[in-house]
């Protein structure tokens, strides 16, 4: 892993005193990433260390303890060699340029990505901190039509104007409109890259004053890698999962057979979530890709309209549930519930357990469904999500 930038200063034959720990990170948090900068590009090697240690990532006491961690012998001298560098600069490096780290078992880690199959041990996001809300990946090919410039500005641009989150992946063509067509719009989007969100990261270089308005429109950078990690040839698809583990849905606007969005829709689909294309030309192999989902079962989105049916809402339900879901604190009847809901309970259960109204109750277990927090599993019987 090379670092673009130089977070740390050494001065050669003073003996240093140990760095005081940046506010906010633990000493376990500070191992993590100690651990992340060691084994880059290893998000399931930090699992197979976090499952072995029980989530510690503190160096190991003892010789034996050592050789039972989960490593090759290359990624064992690349660990030790890491533990000899201080973490705090790093640490400090990030916190100076607003680039929050968090990891699998932090409170704010998003709980949607703990779903997906392969989930990062960490993310590194720039921005807007990411929120309770609904989101919308729009993903496709580099090299767009004239046709796929249109369709991504428009679904953009409507999504935006909803109030929903446009997710992608920042690069050139399909993903860089529907951003720009979603910010433009006075809406937010979520950027996931396949390298670092630093500045010094950021590809392509000429989406720099995208990155910059996304980041002044309320929006997120999201990465699994630290800045200035070398981007690797499978960098770009594996942060496709992360795209379709952020979204409600995934929208594939154009791609050929073989294209990256096409993966996107896949892992969706593995992820349980919806997957819609928008039809294109049979003369077009731009539209080779979408046609061909469409064909297999994808959802046909020709208008607004098959969007919120996908997500089984129209779109004033849409912008409310937004609403709901980022700017209301819960209140104490919806703490009650949430408490109670740990097992399957009725309406009427919960109303004699918590104390509250029928109506209370009621108004309670509404927002609640808004915002995400509980599922309607039968009459009038609710359950607490994870």
């Amino acid at each position: 892993m090379r670092m673009a930038m130089s977070y740390q200063q050494t001065t050669t034959g003073v003996k240093k005193s140990p760095p005081d720990t940046p506010v906010g990170w633990t000493e376990e948090r500070l191992a993590a990433l100690r651990s992340a900068r060691a084994l880059a590009h290893g998000s399931r090697t930090l699992w197979e260390i976090a499952r072995h240690t029980g989530g510690r990532f503190l160096p190991p006491a003892s010789a034996e303890e050592r050789t039972a961690w989960p490593l090759t012998d290359s990624q064992k001298e690349r660990l030790a060699a890491s533990w000899r560098e201080p973490i705090e600069p790093l640490a400090e490096y990030l916190d100076r340029h607003g680039i929050c780290a968090i990891f699998a078992d932090d409170p704010g880690y998003p709980a949607e990505l703990l779903r997906i199959p392969d989930p990062p041990y960490v993310i590194f996001l720039r921005g807007t901190p990411l929120r309770d809300e609904v989101r919308i990946a729009i993903v496709g090919t580099r090299r767009m039509t004239s046709y796929g410039r249109r369709s991504a500005a428009f679904f953009g641009g409507e999504l935006g104007r909803a109030g929903i989150t446009v997710v992608s992946g920042l690069a050139t063509g399909i993903d860089a409109e529907s951003h720009r067509a979603c910010i433009d719009a006075g809406g937010r989007a979520v950027a996931v890259l396949p390298g670092g969100v630093d500045d010094a990261s950021v590809v392509p270089r000429s989406n720099m004053t995208l990155v910059r308005d996304i980041l002044a429109a309320d929006g997120t950078l999201a990465s699994e890698h630290l800045p200035g990690t070398d981007m690797k040839p499978y960098s770009f698809l594996y942060r496709n999962r992360i795209i379709a583990g952020l979204s409600n849905a995934v929208l594939i606007v154009e791609g050929d057979h073989d294209s990256g969005a096409l993966v996107t829709a896949r892992l969706a689909l593995e992820q349980g979530k919806e997957v819609l294309a928008v039809p294109g030309s049979i003369w077009s192999r731009a539209s080779k890709g979408p046609n061909r989902l469409l064909a297999d079962g994808a959802r046909l989105c020709e208008s607004m309209q098959d969007i919120w049916e996908a997500l089984g809402m129209d779109g004033r339900e849409a912008r409310r549930t937004t609403q709901a879901r980022s700017g209301l604190p819960p209140t104490p009847a919806e703490n009650c519930i949430l408490e109670l809901c740990g097992e399957e309970r009725t309406a009427d259960e919960l109303a004699r357990l918590s104390g509250f109204s029928a109506q209370e109750v009621a108004s309670a277990l509404s927002l609640l469904e808004l915002k995400g927090r509980i599922l309607n599993v039968g009459p009038k019987t609710f359950l607490r999500l994870p």
